[in-house]
């Protein structure tokens, strides 16, 4: 506590001895955002913004893109949108300047906790170079144009909020095959997160072939949070979107990174479900992913649509809705089995 003590004790003008770089080595940004929150927050949790009267969580947090501040993003907030944990606190507690912000964080938080002095772990130069490429992405406002897409699938912007999708304007890779990069976005972009590792998938809709998605995540990373253990029934499908639309008809899913990625708990997922439905797509890769999963699983069926529907642009759940609406869709699931 030398730092703070020296200019208490001197009775010197705060900002000669104390900036956010000295408060950060006694403190990290996780902490002083949980000193109001009650909870240390992670990225895309959404939350209802304790800055003004809200009761529908639309606020979240994310890393800043060029910075990497953990960011309080706030699109509703009428005085300002985006909150490092220092703006934050002067906010909450309507503090009269940054230096005053300073002060009270010294005197209210790190002395009345007695916290000591963080020790950084020192990395070697190895270490460093094998540090897994990361995306970090700044979110931009749904507007009405993300509407019109996701509306043919009936996913809604609650749906995407709660499944912590965020539209995106900026994307930098750091620590990539060719170092740190800024990559365009010149088209709509999404970026499914919630992975752990702050991994992350970014999908483009309107590209085509293997440029519809960049990812840092693993074939581990599948959200099990909402599978019912109580259905007998799971279904297994191949996208975000597949497992939203069929979600939202209460079908009991999960969803893979791709059809090839099988996660190595796989087992442990299908548990003791006593009928596993494989719904891939209905191509060649599609296909051929479905019957090797099929050879892993006890209980296990494989379902998809007639090829012959390939000639019209559905292969799958997805596609299905948005081309021939929601009741095909479900008759198709009624007649194969699959409980909604």
């Amino acid at each position: 506590m030398e730092d703070f003590q020296k200019f208490q004790n001197d009775n010197i003008e705060i900002k000669s001895y104390i900036d956010k770089k000295t408060v950060l080595q006694y403190i990290s940004e996780e902490q002083l955002f949980e000193h109001i929150l009650g909870f240390i927050p992670k990225e895309y949790d959404y939350i209802c913004s304790p800055l003004r009267v809200d009761n529908n969580p639309g606020a979240f947090f994310q890393r800043g893109l060029h910075s990497n501040k953990l960011l309080f993003i706030d699109y509703a907030d009428s005085f300002c949108t985006s909150y490092d944990c220092f703006a934050f606190i002067q906010r909450y507690y309507k503090l009269q300047g940054f230096y005053a912000t300073l002060q009270f964080i010294q005197h209210n938080i790190i002395e009345k906790k007695n916290l000591e002095k963080i020790i950084q772990p020192n990395c070697s130069k190895e270490e460093t170079q094998k540090k897994a490429a990361e995306l970090i992405v700044e979110s931009r406002p749904f507007n009405r144009t993300d509407g019109v897409y996701w509306d043919k699938f009936g996913i809604s912007k609650k749906n995407l909020i709660d499944d912590k999708v965020l539209p995106v304007q900026k994307i930098f890779l750091k620590n990539g095959r060719k170092g740190n990069k800024i990559i365009p976005v010149y088209t709509k972009c999404y970026a499914f997160t919630g992975f752990p590792e702050n991994r992350k998938k970014l999908y483009f809709p309107y590209k085509k072939g293997r440029y519809r998605f960049i990812s840092t995540c693993t074939r581990n990373d599948v959200n099990t949070e909402n599978i019912d253990r109580t259905s007998k029934q799971l279904v297994i499908s191949k996208s975000y979107k597949d497992f939203r639309v069929l979600k939202n008809l209460n079908v009991n899913n999960i969803w893979f990174q791709n059809e090839g990625a099988f996660p190595e708990n796989l087992q442990e997922i299908v548990g003791d479900f006593e009928d596993v439905v494989i719904f891939f797509d209905n191509d060649e890769a599609g296909l051929k992913a479905a019957d090797k999963l099929n050879l892993l699983i006890n209980n296990s069926r494989v379902v998809h649509f007639d090829t012959a529907l390939l000639a019209r642009g559905i292969k799958d759940p997805a596609d299905m809705y948005s081309r021939k609406g929601v009741e095909a869709l479900k008759n198709f699931l009624l007649q194969n089995n699959i409980k909604t």
